[in-house]
Protein backbone atom coordinates (compact mmCIF):
# COMPACT_ATOMS: atom_id res chain seq x y z
CA UNK A 1 0.00 0.00 0.00
CA UNK A 2 2.88 2.34 0.55
CA UNK A 3 4.37 2.14 -2.49
CA UNK A 4 0.89 2.81 -4.20
CA UNK A 5 0.27 5.78 -2.24
CA UNK A 6 4.00 6.98 -3.04
CA UNK A 7 3.07 6.55 -6.58
CA UNK A 8 0.44 8.42 -6.31
CA UNK A 9 2.01 11.16 -4.49
CA UNK A 10 4.92 11.52 -7.25
CA UNK A 11 1.89 11.65 -10.45
CA UNK A 12 0.09 14.37 -8.34
CA UNK A 13 3.32 16.47 -8.22
CA UNK A 14 4.46 15.45 -11.05
CA UNK A 15 0.95 16.95 -12.58
CA UNK A 16 1.38 20.09 -10.37
CA UNK A 17 4.84 20.91 -11.13
CA UNK A 18 4.70 20.67 -14.77
CA UNK A 19 1.35 22.71 -15.05
CA UNK A 20 1.49 26.46 -15.41
CA UNK A 21 -0.33 29.03 -14.73
CA UNK A 22 -0.95 32.41 -16.79
CA UNK A 23 -0.80 34.39 -13.83
CA UNK A 24 2.55 33.67 -12.96
CA UNK A 25 3.71 34.11 -16.18
CA UNK A 26 5.37 37.67 -16.97
CA UNK A 27 3.65 39.81 -19.54
CA UNK A 28 5.36 39.81 -22.71
CA UNK A 29 5.21 44.10 -24.15
CA UNK A 30 3.43 44.86 -26.89
CA UNK A 31 5.60 46.22 -29.67
CA UNK A 32 5.55 49.99 -30.23
CA UNK A 33 4.34 51.16 -33.86
CA UNK A 34 8.20 52.67 -34.42
CA UNK A 35 9.72 49.63 -33.27
CA UNK A 36 10.97 46.90 -35.95
CA UNK A 37 9.04 43.34 -35.93
CA UNK A 38 10.74 40.98 -33.99
CA UNK A 39 13.39 39.17 -37.11
CA UNK A 40 11.59 35.52 -36.15
CA UNK A 41 8.20 36.95 -37.57
CA UNK A 42 9.81 38.40 -40.93
CA UNK A 43 12.63 35.37 -41.35
CA UNK A 44 10.25 32.47 -42.49
CA UNK A 45 8.99 35.15 -44.91
CA UNK A 46 10.27 36.15 -48.69
CA UNK A 47 9.88 38.78 -50.88
CA UNK A 48 7.09 38.96 -53.37
CA UNK A 49 8.14 36.88 -56.51
CA UNK A 50 9.31 38.42 -59.60
CA UNK A 51 6.92 37.65 -63.17
CA UNK A 52 9.27 36.22 -65.55
CA UNK A 53 9.06 33.19 -68.04
CA UNK A 54 9.56 29.93 -66.81
CA UNK A 55 13.14 27.95 -67.95
CA UNK A 56 12.35 24.97 -70.16
CA UNK A 57 14.41 22.93 -72.44
CA UNK A 58 15.51 24.89 -75.57
CA UNK A 59 13.35 23.10 -78.98
CA UNK A 60 15.44 21.69 -81.68
CA UNK A 61 15.18 19.83 -84.51
CA UNK A 62 16.49 16.51 -83.09
CA UNK A 63 16.92 16.13 -79.64
CA UNK A 64 19.56 13.49 -78.19
CA UNK A 65 18.84 14.56 -74.79
CA UNK A 66 17.72 16.99 -72.70
CA UNK A 67 17.94 18.18 -68.85
CA UNK A 68 15.49 20.63 -66.37
CA UNK A 69 14.23 22.92 -65.51
CA UNK A 70 17.25 22.95 -62.81
CA UNK A 71 19.39 24.35 -60.19
CA UNK A 72 22.47 23.75 -58.74
CA UNK A 73 25.10 21.18 -60.57
CA UNK A 74 23.79 18.03 -62.68
CA UNK A 75 24.77 15.59 -65.54
CA UNK A 76 22.55 14.36 -68.29
CA UNK A 77 23.03 11.60 -70.91
CA UNK A 78 22.36 12.00 -74.61
CA UNK A 79 22.16 9.23 -77.42
CA UNK A 80 24.60 8.98 -79.92
CA UNK A 81 23.88 9.44 -83.88
CA UNK A 82 25.43 9.50 -87.09
CA UNK A 83 28.75 9.77 -88.26
CA UNK A 84 29.12 13.13 -89.60
CA UNK A 85 26.12 14.94 -87.79
CA UNK A 86 27.26 17.90 -85.93
CA UNK A 87 26.18 18.29 -82.35
CA UNK A 88 24.64 21.12 -80.75
CA UNK A 89 24.18 21.70 -77.10
CA UNK A 90 21.42 24.85 -76.79
CA UNK A 91 21.34 26.16 -72.64
CA UNK A 92 18.69 28.84 -71.22
CA UNK A 93 18.86 29.72 -68.14
CA UNK A 94 17.40 32.43 -65.60
CA UNK A 95 19.23 34.42 -62.43
CA UNK A 96 22.91 36.27 -61.75
CA UNK A 97 25.91 34.13 -63.15
CA UNK A 98 27.89 31.89 -64.98
CA UNK A 99 27.32 28.25 -66.09
CA UNK A 100 30.14 25.90 -66.93
CA UNK A 101 28.99 23.46 -69.71
CA UNK A 102 31.10 20.42 -70.13
CA UNK A 103 30.97 18.15 -72.43
CA UNK A 104 33.98 15.36 -71.70
CA UNK A 105 33.60 12.91 -75.02
CA UNK A 106 34.58 15.54 -77.04
CA UNK A 107 36.94 17.29 -74.68
CA UNK A 108 35.01 20.59 -74.67
CA UNK A 109 33.44 22.77 -72.08
CA UNK A 110 32.16 26.40 -72.80
CA UNK A 111 30.77 29.07 -70.43
CA UNK A 112 26.93 30.59 -70.61
CA UNK A 113 26.10 33.98 -69.06
CA UNK A 114 22.75 34.22 -67.53
CA UNK A 115 20.93 37.37 -66.91
CA UNK A 116 18.02 38.25 -64.35
CA UNK A 117 15.86 39.01 -67.16
CA UNK A 118 13.96 36.35 -68.86
CA UNK A 119 15.70 33.44 -69.98
CA UNK A 120 17.72 33.17 -73.34
CA UNK A 121 19.08 30.43 -75.27
CA UNK A 122 22.50 30.26 -75.96
CA UNK A 123 24.69 27.25 -77.58
CA UNK A 124 27.15 25.82 -79.33
CA UNK A 125 27.59 23.32 -82.00
CA UNK A 126 30.58 20.73 -82.58
CA UNK A 127 31.45 19.34 -85.57
CA UNK A 128 34.39 16.87 -84.43
CA UNK A 129 35.29 13.18 -85.62
CA UNK A 130 33.52 12.13 -81.49
CA UNK A 131 30.39 13.99 -82.10
CA UNK A 132 28.66 10.82 -83.51
CA UNK A 133 29.02 9.30 -80.00
CA UNK A 134 26.81 9.33 -76.71
CA UNK A 135 27.94 10.95 -74.02
CA UNK A 136 27.37 13.43 -70.57
CA UNK A 137 26.80 17.01 -70.72
CA UNK A 138 28.61 18.05 -67.24
CA UNK A 139 26.84 21.24 -65.94
CA UNK A 140 28.29 23.96 -63.04
CA UNK A 141 25.36 26.07 -62.24
CA UNK A 142 25.95 28.89 -59.14
CA UNK A 143 22.70 29.30 -56.50
CA UNK A 144 20.20 30.98 -57.95
CA UNK A 145 20.60 30.24 -61.52
CA UNK A 146 17.85 28.26 -63.09
CA UNK A 147 18.69 26.50 -66.26
CA UNK A 148 17.47 23.62 -69.19
CA UNK A 149 19.71 22.19 -71.68
CA UNK A 150 18.99 20.12 -74.67
CA UNK A 151 21.14 18.28 -77.00
CA UNK A 152 20.82 18.46 -80.77
CA UNK A 153 22.00 16.88 -83.81
CA UNK A 154 21.71 18.40 -87.21
CA UNK A 155 24.14 18.48 -90.41
CA UNK A 156 27.62 19.24 -90.25
CA UNK A 157 28.60 22.63 -91.29
CA UNK A 158 31.71 21.59 -93.08
CA UNK A 159 31.44 19.62 -96.35
CA UNK A 160 32.71 16.03 -95.83
CA UNK A 161 36.18 15.17 -96.71
CA UNK A 162 36.86 13.63 -100.22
Amino acid sequence: MSHARSTAVLLLLAAAVGCTSEAGAPERPAPSPRSPSPPAATAGRSPAPRPSAPVAPPQLDSTAGAHGPARGNAAFRYTAGARGEALTVTVSCQGSGTLRIRIPVLRAAFPVECGIGEADATGADFDLPAAHRAGTVHVTAPPGVTWAATVGRGESAEPPPL
